[in-house]
């Protein structure tokens, strides 16, 4: 067993037992030589590199705290505590236990400086008992939200008793970020404990012995932090970030911060601020630079390039991780913290690569990574065969979702829009996506399509990871979007949608022009397969690019706006062909839609959204008035000033 420095910011072990190498190799290239994948060259594969399979060494050994589940429905007459961020419900979950059900404001993901409310919101803080805030200026937008939901309860601010670090770009002003200090967080902690007594008397016992337990974990993990962060030396003590959210956690534990943005991410990159971190960077050394997990990492990335180091795993600040991440909990994500920077930057780690012992790990592997090359290059020799798609039928479809969405946040210039979307969405089903301009709609769809980089969230297709599957996601763009000038024939277009199914430099086969032509044929555009885009009326032109996401057998379209500009025969003609893609052939539909009162007809499901989802069903119990309002108007039908939206139509 040798331990190395594996340049991904983790301390493992390897095995180092030993096959015959020549053995090995002639196994190999016996398979590779035949120009097509053997059974045999993959258990080689396999077996080379299970005799270098990398096991994590957890160097904190502290067992995260599960997070609090957020309760949505009042349970019997329990209080009812809303906290405005994820890591305070958890907090103040931990101490209230079953005395109270704890709800956090923002979703999961979402970021406290920049944060947009929705509708539900005044709903959600009108019906609240306690409310638990940070304080330090962190959620501006709280207090006029508060008034707006007219709400009498309670309010302990987290942070009373904290001596707050000044912000030094803005004089005056305070760093929110205290929590990111865990004995700064037994503070937090004390302070809601405080709260719940109020709140709770009955169980006041079992407050106390709950945050007396959760007050000696905090101490405990801080321990374990400071032992864990003693090893790494003091030219590296320097955490590089995309967001000031450190500076508490850096005066706790000796690190100096480096940051493009200050303590608000509502803020522009300066260029002297970039010009400042890479010189740094180089300056020091330094092997990685870090990234907030719910910001978008394209900035650093250009800047690790720049300076040749890396970017690291990924921190937590104003935003636990997603469930099942190890930092789902306000002391996991401190914990995974110091766990990623420890093993990041820490010295023995470090001088573990220059162990002997790793030369022959290195040939396993090297040779590990040759042989799906090599194997890859043996499959595209083989003798082409056609390829073809395959739809699944009736009888095919997914047993779960066919497509995820787990809490998607995407932002365009600082503006949030969407914020913490989830929905699911199965095979043999029509979706409707239904909302006001700049709701999200088309941002959903680029998301899914990889054409705009997510700030936080997860997109799963078939249980997978949707980059692996897009070859079988067929997109039909707005008409705006497309060049209409563009020198192409109908066919050209059409013949477009086989590109993800063949290796690369072949020509279309048989089976290919097969699915063209049936395409064509489909949606009546046999007789103009030669003729120019632009010679073509407006519903000819949505046909075509309907045609060419039929030509690309995908088991999932995504249709952005197909009936504008389409004649009322041909959109009937687009819907039938829609019917049997879904309901006979399995397919999954998701179409931007506008027209409410066709939706019943066309959708087997709409989902109303507005930056997040509103609702989700059929049409007949989706469309209703309370849904309405929110979603167009920001309106809860059930306060007064939905009457005055009413009375103004």
């Amino acid at each position: 067993m040798t331990k190395f420095w594996n340049g991904l910011g983790e301390g493992v072990f390897l095995d180092t037992t030993k096959l015959p190498l020549g053995l090995v190799v002639m196994m190999a290239f016996r398979s590779l030589l035949r120009f097509r994948p053997r059974p045999g060259w993959f258990l080689v594969w396999g077996l080379v590199l299970w005799m270098g399979q990398p096991r994590i060494v957890n160097a904190l050994p502290i067992e995260p705290v599960k997070a609090g589940v957020p309760v949505d429905a009042v349970q019997g007459r329990r209080p009812r505590v809303v906290a405005t961020t994820g890591f305070l419900a958890d907090i103040t979950h931990q101490i209230a236990g079953p005395s109270a059900v704890v709800i956090s404001l923002l979703p999961q993901g979402s970021d406290p400086h920049r944060y947009d409310a929705v509708p539900n919101d005044t709903k959600i803080l009108a019906e609240a008992d306690l409310i638990v805030q940070n304080g330090l200026h962190l959620e501006g937008w709280l207090d006029k939200l508060i008034t707006q939901a007219a709400s009498k309860a309670q309010k302990v601010t987290a942070s009373d008793g904290v001596v707050a670090l000044n912000d030094p770009e803005h004089p005056g002003s305070y760093d929110p970020h205290a929590w990111m200090d865990p004995l700064l967080g037994r503070v937090y902690a004390r302070n809601i404990y405080k709260a719940l007594l109020v709140l709770c008397p009955r169980d006041s016992s079992g407050l106390t012995r709950r945050w007396s337990a959760y007050d000696q974990r905090l101490w405990a993990l801080h321990q374990a932090c400071d032992s864990m962060l003693q090893s790494i030396p003091d030219k590296l003590r320097i955490l590089a970030t995309n967001h000031d959210a450190f500076r508490y956690f850096a005066a706790r534990y000796r690190f100096r911060v480096v940051s493009l943005l200050g303590t608000s991410t509502d803020a522009d990159v300066r260029t002297s601020d970039v010009l400042h971190m890479k010189q740094v960077v180089l300056q020091n050394d330094l092997p990685c630079v870090f990234v907030e997990a719910n910001l978008n990492p394209k900035m650093l990335q250009q800047i690790a390039q720049d300076a040749g180091c890396r970017l690291g795993p990924a921190l937590y600040a104003d935003s636990m991780g997603p469930r099942g991440s190890g930092a789902d909990s306000y002391t996991g994500m401190l914990s995974s913290n110091a766990k990623v920077l420890a093993a990041s930057l820490g010295g023995n780690l470090v001088q573990a690569t220059q162990s002997k012992d790793n030369e022959p790990v290195s040939v396993l592997w090297v040779l590990g990574l040759m042989l799906p090359a090599g194997g890859f290059l043996a499959w595209s020799l083989r003798s082409s065969r056609p390829v073809h798609a395959v739809i699944p039928g009736p009888n095919m479809l997914d047993e779960g979702p066919r497509l995820r969405v787990q809490d998607l946040s995407v932002t365009y210039d600082r503006k949030s829009v969407l914020n913490a979307f989830s929905a699911e969405f199965k095979g043999g089903l029509c979706y409707g996506i239904l909302g006001p301009n700049g709701a999200g709609k088309s941002t959903l769809f680029k998301a899914i399509l990889g054409l705009n980089v997510p700030d936080h969230g997860e997109i799963e297709y078939r249980q997978g990871r949707v980059e692996a599957s897009r070859r079988r996601i067929a997109y039909v763009p707005q008409k705006g979007m497309v060049d209409w000038d563009f020198p192409a024939t109908v066919q050209d277009i059409v013949q477009m949608g086989r590109l993800p199914w063949r290796g690369p430099g072949r020509p279309l086969g048989r089976a290919d022009l097969r699915s063209v032509q049936e395409a064509l044929e489909a949606l009546e555009l046999e007789g103009l397969r030669h003729r120019p885009l632009n010679q073509l009326s407006g519903g000819q032109q949505q046909r075509v690019f309907l045609a060419r996401a039929l030509a690309q057998q995908a088991e999932t379209l995504l249709l952005d706006e197909p009936f504008v500009g389409v004649d009322a025969a041909t959109e009937a003609k687009i819907v039938e062909i829609l019917r049997r893609f879904t309901h006979d052939q399995g397919g999954l539909v998701l179409m931007i839609h506008h027209d409410l009162q066709r939706a019943n007809a066309y959708f087997d499901q709409v989902l109303l959204i507005n930056q997040r989802l509103i609702a989700q069903g059929p049409p007949e119990q989706i469309l209703v008035e309370s849904n309405l309002l929110q979603a167009f108007s920001g309106v809860d039908a059930g306060y007064a000033d939905a009457a005055l939206y009413r009375n103004k139509r």
